[in-house]
């Protein structure tokens, strides 16, 4: 038995369960030694020390204690843990509420100490024009604020009406073209002059002249896009300036 406290010593410490047990079943074998019952409870030893068997389980019992007081500690770990969390949990809204008063005292702080170092901006100008004209009391009625954007011109304006009279010169142009050019379109056209039609002549595609035409129009469609780009560009940029 003195050998199993010396082996179980070298992996655990004095507190362990299977150390205090052994030592207290050393301690009754002596004294039921010293009563007489020296031989029943050796001879018991020996079977405990000799048995492989025994020796075998009592190793097994030994690490399952192990591992049983190992997860005991593991669970009051993650159980101090788990309580430190809810406890946090618990603290939020008050933490959030503190939060709030907080941010509230900021900002009329922040208020006052603008409205000071106006009065103080405004006193160091009193201060400066009085020394400069020594005869004259002066006082700042009204302070004077930087406009966040330009007062003229009015480029948004500006914007909105090109825009407009864009779009109406070009719808006019197309209507009084279309009204006053002195070609003839559609055969049907012809009926109001009043004379026979003795044929028509089809319409002869050339390859050559059709390429030209769409890149004419490639040209003038890539003009426009950027142009009208440039003109919502514009636009945004005077939004975002006054609005944001």
């Amino acid at each position: 038995m003195k050998k199993n406290v010396r082996q179980l010593l070298l992996t655990f410490t004095e507190n362990y369960p299977e150390v205090i047990r052994l030592k207290a079943e050393i301690m009754s074998l002596k004294k039921a030694r010293r009563s007489g019952q020296t031989e029943t409870a050796a001879a018991s030893s020996d079977m405990s020390v000799v048995n492989p068997v025994y020796q075998d389980i009592q190793q097994k019992i030994f690490d399952l204690e192990a591992q049983i007081s190992s997860l005991e500690s593991q669970n009051q770990h993650l159980t101090q843990i788990l309580n430190d969390r809810e406890k946090v949990l618990r603290d939020i809204p008050e933490s959030q509420k503190n939060l709030s008063v907080l941010i509230q005292e900021r900002d009329s702080n922040r208020r006052v100490y603008e409205e000071l170092l106006m009065r103080q901006s405004q006193s160091d100008v009193s201060k400066q024009m009085e020394i400069g004209d020594k005869t004259t009391n002066f006082r700042i009625v009204d302070a004077a604020f930087l406009p966040k954007v330009p007062t003229s011109p009015n480029i948004l304006l500006l914007v909105l009406m090109s825009i407009a009279v864009g779009l109406g010169a070009g719808s006019g142009s197309v209507v009084l073209f279309e009204k006053y050019r002195d070609t003839l379109v559609d055969i049907e056209q012809l009926h109001d002059f009043d004379v026979a039609i003795l044929t028509t002549i089809p319409t002869i595609n050339n390859p050559q002249q059709i390429q030209m035409i769409r890149q004419r129009d490639k040209i003038v469609f890539t003009i426009s896009s950027i142009y009208l780009a440039g003109i919502i560009g514009i636009l945004l940029r005077e939004l975002y300036k006054r609005f944001f």
